[in-house]
Formats: structure tokens, C-alpha cells, sequence
């Protein structure tokens, strides 16, 4: 029903909406914005910029979280290509072996890669699965690159930044680690303090104005 009520709103204005996510998305703008006017129009704006932004908020956090399990499994990949390129096999081939079992991002994007090699692609254009990982699949993929292109030796390069990527992983450990404190103060505050007081103080009231009744 969204998509329809978004695929009227874009011939209205003369447009054609890009997908039909954008579609559903603009008739879940225009639906919550109609709702909105029966109570206030200031819930109506409220609702129809909510209804509107939620779903690209949604697709930042799928985004952010797919790249952060990527970083995450990133080292261990980069080993495993080291492995495989020290035993001689070729960068198309180690790509192919390293993200065919491989279930996290960092895997797939080998994976993908590898296709892409296979269908013909040039290897910058295929190596361009693992740069989307961000900065440190771009530096992953630099040396793969010129493994391929100029022959230069890529064990040494790949094993210093997965030890890198090993060190920025640890980090960021222990400061989540150093946040749980921060984390557990305010359902410490709100509810075990509270009801602490209510097992403690308040019978002790209950009982003290029952004597003062007598």
C-alpha cells in the first residue's frame, strides 16, 4: 500500500521514484503525515520527517554493522590469503580458496573478487569488493594489486597490517571493556537502588507509623 500511495505522490510531481524501497518510503511519509493532521499538525511533521528518515537511519546502521563484522574478521582473512600466496598460488586463485567457505563480509567480498577475475575483470576493478571494507581493505587490496601488476612481494605487507588490525582490535576491546561500568550505572541507579529503598526503608516507615498509631 505504501509503495502505491509513494508511486502516485512521484507522478504527481513529475518524477519517477529510483526504487521501490524509495516509493515505500515516501508513501510511509505521506500516510504517517495524513494520520499526523487528524491529531496536530505538529505531530503531523513530527511523523512524516520520522516515517521518512527511519528507513535510511536503518540502512546506516545495516551498513555500519556489516562493515564493522568485516573489520572484524579482516585479519584472520588476510592471514589466510598470506598463507595461500606463500605456498605459491596466485592472487586470483587465493582469493577464490579463501572466500569459498568464508560466511563473514570479509570472505565475500574475496569471494566476489574472485568471480570477478574469473569473469574477465581487470584487477582493480575486481579488487574493488575488498576496498569497499573500508580503509584497511583498501590497503589489503593495494597489495594485493601489486602482487598481480608488478610481481612485488605481498607476505610481508599483509602480515604487518593484520598484526595492526590485531592491535586496533584489542583497543577497541578493552574500551568497550572500560565502558561496561558507564553502561551499568544507569540500571543501577534507576532500578536496583530503588528497589533496594523499598526493600529496606519502607518497612521500616510502615512499621514506625504503625507504631506512632498505637
Amino acid at each position: 500500500m505504501a509503495c502505491g500511495i509513494g508511486r502516485w505522490a512521484y507522478r504527481l510531481v513529475g518524477r519517477r521514484p529510483s526504487s521501490d524501497e524509495a516509493a515505500s518510503d515516501a508513501g510511509g511519509a505521506l500516510v504517517a503525515a495524513a494520520l499526523g493532521l487528524v491529531i496536530s499538525p505538529i505531530v503531523s511533521g513530527a511523523a512524516a520527517l520520522v516515517a521518512w528518515r527511519l528507513p535510511a537511519i536503518r540502512r546506516v546502521r545495516v551498513e555500519q554493522r556489516e562493515r564493522a563484522l568485516a573489520m572484524q574478521a579482516l585479519p584472520e582473512t588476510i592471514d589466510l590469503l598470506r598463507l595461500c600466496l606463500d605456498a605459491g598460488l596466485t592472487v586470483p586463485i587465493a582469493l577464490e580458496l579463501v572466500g569459498r567457505d568464508g560466511t563473514d563480509p570479509a570472505c565475500a567480498a574475496c569471494r566476489r573478487a574472485a568471480e570477478r577475475i574469473g569473469a574477465g575483470a581487470r584487477s582493480r576493478d575486481a579488487l574493488g569488493a575488498v576496498r569497499a571494507l573500508g580503509d584497511d581493505g583498501v590497503r589489503c587490496a593495494d597489495a594485493l594489486e601489486a602482487s598481480v601488476v608488478d610481481g612485488a612481494p605481498v607476505s610481508v605487507p599483509l602480515g604487518r597490517l593484520a598484526a595492526e588490525l590485531r592491535d586496533v582490535r584489542r583497543r577497541d576491546l578493552e574500551r568497550r571493556v572500560r565502558r561496561v561500568p558507564v553502561l551499568l550505572l544507569p540500571p543501577l541507579v534507576l532500578c536496583i537502588l530503588p528497589a533496594f529503598a523499598l526493600m529496606t526503608v519502607v518497612p521500616l516507615i510502615v512499621l514506625s507509623l504503625r507504631s506512632l498509631q498505637l
